[in-house]
């Protein structure tokens, strides 16, 4: 008889679902009333603003609805200057454009924001004023009117959200308290959930047992649920009510694979590059745009990756089960056109920039496009997301919070995340948005990034098994056939991740794991192996997929007692699959298999040794043995002849002692993505390095104590050749094990070339290094060191790009660097760790590097012609490595070529590995020429950073601060007068309490207002609701234009200037601050005599207006100075503070992306974008390609453009 029952019941449910379904606007409520022992974020708020003595105030709401208003206009400003912020530091866009964009984004009726608030909140108080006034005694309306409103309004403020100090406030007390996963008892007496409802099938039964009458839209309170566990009535076949996050869908399979198939491009639509998306740190996304008919239609690419096969597949799979996601389409390859040489230069230098030198890994072809430089791409195994236009997007919201944790969908969801091991749960991966709809604007929460799944998970047993987690592949041997642990009092859900939530499942109960248990398995096997398939998984995946899938269905069945209503599938064990030559007892042992993930884990001790590499320094035993720690393995052997010696009781003399160096060294180097080679992965580099020198040395060692040893040294290295050979691999045991072919490889290297791998190079060099040191102390606890180095160098490195195009580097350098150290440390076997050091460097180099292109290497040779330029890119090259640089074709063939000197001066000091301070000075002069175009740039750059905290090990600012302060300056030696000046200032506060917040916000006032506040103080909450505040840090960008600067100084008298600079500092300056003035005053003063005598492109300019600059400091005594020196005509102003976030306790993630920030009023105008920037927008230029290492470092070259990454200190 249960047994029927239950199946009619499941029939009525069937049949009502879609007809009963309540939606936002409907005057109805979306839980029950709030209940001792609940945490509910909404009744208090609501308590204090908008009642009194336990009934709605008029005059509150009313006052609630100034709030609003004054909230709204607040946060379309953060619109304006968060756009702003984007278009002038990632887009890189001209200055009008940029406030086009920015003014575009802030308008109320179009943007997001306005919509937000005109459309859905406001009118929802305005309602609650008018229910108030036609009956003061309103409750159930009322209510049901801020249940919708907090729904939205909690993206915009969250006092209870969780922070902590660590990075992307990672809970790791919570992470370690559920290693082994979450444990939920049977017989637990935590509350119910409040958001439960009857389906009709079960009304009369439940009406019975209340002993009242209840409808389809009433909500249980927790002594009515006590009751129907008294009846025998089982819980988990209550649904929740109105819901954001999950509905009683009913989709169908066929419905689900349709969904908004209409926006997607068909095979004869064309998609076009419209821009690189940097939001997010995984796989490279784009935004392209298709035509059809008058329409345009705008279409994201997640390029490549595991993420583009298993986000398809769970955002069907959440579709089927009830969850709103976003819509997605997977293609094994898809092409996208640039219509000119513009579009591909700006996506080839913005994609390097945000995801690396590897970034194009996943381009499978490309070719020619018009006639105007463009390329038509195509791109394997990728992920198109669009979005209606029905759909408003908001922000992402504290999930979990707002008493969310109270209701059944938000308890339940640890089941679904377990069941596919779903990770990286952080706010950011989530958005709110409203849907338009015929019954009004729909709010839905949606998962955005579910890509990070179906892999090893993250629990562990041990910890020593945690470093393992991060070396996990994310693939189908990873991913277990068991994901629960039951027995008859309790069930494990074995599923762990490193969120920044508090308690994040404690009030989740049996009866909400086995509610969520039900909708899963509403999951036929047709609707897994259609998703599979249709989400583009290799054949042998999808075997083992399936398998694992249904063991963990058919576990979680027998768990939670549901055979009767789902039968068990008892499919065969996965270890029984074996396919020759792919799997092998159900492991897959060939990445040959159109996959594009790796199935070999990475050695965690690799992982382990990299570590230790960042954190300590290996000895140096140079006389006898090199050895390196971590994920390089290799010798140098140095042995010098014992001749030409002098032996003496105090001291040993040594003259041009003759000697060889033969080194051999293997470095396996894991990739950021996965590349793809004629259906091979290449997940890891292998690194093979040789040396051969002829050297000669001549010293001296002498004791002038017992502790206090000397030696002093020179070292010739007349003739020294070396190779580096990077192959790519699919696995770090592959890369292991890989034979050293380069001794075979480099007496045929012209042969070679034709077999090589993509992203497979070879460098080969001849060296002439001179060395001078001298040490005091070495082998004891201290250490006072000078080394002085010359080195010219000479390399050609061969190089098979992603497209199978040869490169060829041509280049030449010549450095000189002094080195100053002395420290005090701990000396043992192998290691010395230093406790306070100092360490200065002053290098000068000079350098040029001439890439020869030749792209037809990897044309298929279709016709005579394209035969006749195959041959001649041939002879060409072998010309080339001949040496042979003269042959007048080859210039046809340089891509570009760059030529700079320069100098840096660096600083860097320790203590007890807690503090460490940092000073960069850098010149340069670079010539670039791209594809013909020539630009000419001179560059300064000081910096000043100092950090208390294990900065390389766990983030440095859980328990001290960090403030930086950098000048940049950017000429174009064409137009030097105009040169730009970028100072950034960031000032951190590791807590700050709600008034320490409101007077850091006045502090950043002073020191950076125009004409009114910067920062504005009167939006924050009161104390009493939010008083903590966690990493806090201003960052604050001036921009200041030459032009201003030379024709004030021309006008100022040298007594004014003076007066400037004494009143920029302070009103009393002691004797130290006296000096400082008078020095800035005199590098001025210089600048301006340089300036008068046309010297303005030298680096005697540029260093005194830098240094001036930067003594002004601005970052303590504000912009007072430059607004005198520049004239706010010359000089632009922008800012935000991370740690607050519009919501108030949000961390600000993705903070040069964000979707709105605690922003500053910008003032001053934006004239021009800085010449080095915009040539690194237009021309991707990159001083080597993928991983070949290079003497002279990109940062002492190119500016440093913002990535779109999270600050470190968050």
């Amino acid at each position: 008889m249960n047994k029927i029952f239950i199946l009619l019941s499941l029939i009525s449910i069937v049949f009502f679902d879609a007809s009963a379904a309540s939606f936002f606007g409907d005057n109805l409520r979306s839980q029950a009333y709030f209940e001792e022992g609940m945490v509910d974020t909404k009744r208090n708020f609501t308590e204090k603003h908008l009642m009194s003595n336990g009934y709605f105030d008029l005059m509150k709401i009313q006052l609630f609805m100034g709030r609003l208003e004054k909230e709204k206009e607040f946060f379309l400003s953060t619109m304006y200057e968060t756009r702003l912020i984007r278009e002038i530091e990632m887009q890189v866009s001209k200055p009008s454009n940029a406030l086009e964009e920015a003014r575009e984004e802030a308008d109320e009726k179009s943007s997001d924001f306005g919509i937000t608030f005109n459309e859905f909140l406001i009118p929802r108080i305005s309602q609650l004023i008018e229910e108030v006034e036609n009956n003061p005694n309103c409750m159930d309306v009322c209510f049901a009117l801020l249940d919708e409103f907090f729904e939205i309004y909690s993206n915009f403020y969250s006092p209870d959200k969780y922070r902590n100090y660590f990075v992307r406030d990672y809970n790791w007390r919570e992470f370690f308290n559920h290693a082994g996963g979450y444990t939920i008892t049977r017989d637990q007496r935590k509350l119910e959930a409040n958001n439960l409802i009857a389906h009709p099938g079960y009304l009369d039964r439940i009406s019975n047992c209340l002993n009242k009458k209840v409808n389809r839209s009433y909500f249980f309170n927790q002594n009515e649920l006590r009751m129907l566990k008294d009846c025998r009535f089982d819980l988990s076949l209550l649904d929740p009510g109105k819901s954001i996050y999950w509905k009683p869908k009913n989709n169908s399979l066929e419905n689900v694979l349709d969904m908004n198939s209409h926006l997607y491009p068909e095979d004869h639509e064309k998609l076009y590059f419209k821009s690189v998306k940097f939001s997010g740190k995984g796989s490279p996304k784009i935004r392209t745009e298709f035509e059809r008919g008058h329409d345009e239609y705008d279409v994201k690419l997640k390029i490549g990756g595991y993420e583009a096969h298993t986000e398809n597949f769970l955002g069907r799979v959440g579709e089927l089960i009830g969850f709103s996601q976003d819509s997605t389409q997977f293609r094994k390859t898809q092409e996208v056109i640039f219509e000119d040489k513009d579009d591909f230069n700006e996506f080839e230098s913005f994609l390097y920039r945000k995801y690396g030198h590897r970034s194009k890994n996943f381009i499978y072809e490309m070719n020619d496009w018009g006639n105007e430089g463009g390329k038509i791409i195509t791109f394997r195994n990728v992920s198109l997301e669009v979005e209606p236009k029905n759909l408003i997007k908001i922000s992402s919201p504290d999930v979990f919070g707002w008493g969310r944790k109270n209701k059944r969908e938000f308890r339940g969801a640890l089941l679904w995340f377990g069941f596919f091991d779903l990770l990286d749960l952080k706010n950011a991966n989530w958005r709110t948005q409203l849907v338009r709809t015929s019954e009004g604007l729909q709010p839905v929460l949606s998962l955005q990034d579910i890509g990070y799944s179906m892999g090893g998970g993250a629990t562990f047993n041990s910890i020593t098994q945690a470093p393992k987690i991060k070396a996990k592949s994310w693939n189908v041997n990873s991913f277990r056939d068991s994901f629960l642990v039951y027995d008859r009092d309790k069930v494990t859900v074995k599923w762990n991740d490193l969120t920044s939530y508090e308690k994040l499942f404690d009030t989740t109960t049996i009866s909400d794991l086995k509610w969520m248990a039900r909708k899963i398995l509403k999951l036929s096997r047709n609707d897994i192996k259609t998703l599979l398939t249709e989400s583009g998984f290799a054949q042998a995946e999808q075997i083992l997929y399936f398998k694992k899938l249904s063991a963990r269905r058919d576990e979680m069945v027998k768990a939670f007692q549901l055979e009767d209503e789902y039968p068990l599938w008892n499919e065969a064990s996965y270890k029984t699959v074996n396919i020759p030559g792919v799997v092998q007892n159900g492991e897959v042992i060939d990445t040959s298999v159109g996959s594009v993930h790796e199935f070999t884990d990475d050695s965690t001790l690799m992982m382990i040794g990299q570590f230790i590499q960042r954190t300590i320094s290996p000895n140096n035993f140079e006389q006898e043995l090199q050895a390196s720690i971590g994920n390089e393995l290799g010798v140098t052997i140095n042995p010098h002849l014992p001749i030409n010696t002098i032996e003496h009781k105090d001291f040993t003399l040594y003259i041009a002692r003759p000697g060889i160096e033969i080194g051999f060294s293997r470095e396996v180097r894991p990739g950021q993505f996965v590349s793809y080679d004629n259906a091979q992965d290449q997940s890891v580099y292998a690194i093979d390095r040789y040396s051969f020198a002829l050297t000669s040395r001549s010293g001296v060692e002498a004791a002038l104590s017992q502790f206090f040893p000397v030696e002093m040294q020179a070292t010739i290295k007349g003739f020294k050749f070396t190779i580096e050979h990077h192959r790519p691999y699919a696995s770090a045991a592959k890369a292991l094990k890989a034979p050293a072919v380069i001794m075979h490889v480099l007496p045929r290297l012209k042969e070679y070339i034709r077999y090589m791998k993509r992203n497979e190079s070879i460098t080969y060099s001849n060296d002439t290094e001179f060395e001078f040191k001298v040490r005091v102390g070495q082998g004891q606890n201290y250490r006072l060191q000078y080394k002085h180095e010359r080195i010219k160098s000479q390399p050609v490195t061969v190089h098979k790009n992603e497209f199978a195009e040869i490169q060829i580097f041509q280049e030449k350098i010549r450095s000189r660097a002094n080195y100053v150290e002395a420290s005090v440390g701990v000396d043992i076997p192998l290691i010395y760790i230093p406790l306070l050091s100092v360490e200065y460097a002053f290098v000068n180099y000079e350098a040029s590097s001439k890439m020869y292109h030749f792209e037809h290497e990897s044309r298929t040779l279709n016709d005579a012609i394209e035969q006749y330029y195959h041959t001649t890119d041939q002879r060409l090259i072998n010309e080339l490595l001949d040496g042979n640089y003269n042959h007048p074709l080859l210039e046809s063939k340089v891509k570009y070529l760059l030529e700079t000197h320069g100098n840096m001066r660096m600083r860097r000091s320790r203590f007890a590995l807690l503090f460490s301070g940092k000073r960069d000075e850098i010149y340069s002069s670079s010539s670039l020429t791209y594809e013909g175009d020539t630009k000419k740039f001179h560059r300064y750059y000081y910096a000043s950073e100092d950090t208390l905290g294990l900065d390389n090990m766990v983030s440095a600012h859980v328990l001290w601060d960090k403030d930086k302060t950098t000048v940049e300056i950017q000429m174009d030696n064409e137009d030097p007068e105009d040169f730009v000046v970028i100072v950034n200032n960031f000032d951190f506060k590791k807590s700050l309490t709600s008034y320490g917040l409101q007077n850091f916000l006045n502090q950043q006032n002073t020191l950076y207002s125009g004409d009114k506040d910067f920062f504005r103080t009167d939006i924050l909450p009161p104390a009493d609701e939010v008083n903590h505040y966690k990493k806090v840090m201003s960052h604050v960008r001036v921009f200041l234009y030459g032009k201003g600067l030379m024709k004030k100084l021309d006008k100022l008298w040298d007594n004014e200037l003076h007066t400037i600079i004494k009143r920029q500092l302070g009103t009393y300056l002691d004797p130290v601050d006296t000096v400082k003035a008078r020095g800035i005053y005199n590098k001025l003063r210089t600048a301006r005599t340089l300036h008068r005598q046309g010297k303005l492109n030298t680096k005697g300019f540029l260093q005194m207006v830098g240094k001036a600059i930067y003594g002004l400091k601005t970052r303590e005594k504000g912009v007072y100075a430059l607004k005198e020196l520049f004239g706010k005509k010359h000089m632009f102003v922008m800012g935000e503070v991370y740690g607050i976030f519009p919501s108030y306790t949000y961390l600000q993630e993705h903070a040069t992306v964000s979707d709105s920030r605690f922003t500053g009023s910008s003032w001053g105008k934006y004239r021009k974008r800085p010449p080095f920037w915009k040539f690194l927008k237009d021309f991707p230029i990159q001083v080597r390609p993928g991983m070949i290492p290079y003497r002279v470092n990109e940062e002492l070259v190119f500016p440093q453009l913002p990535t779109g990454a999270d600050e470190s200190v968050f």
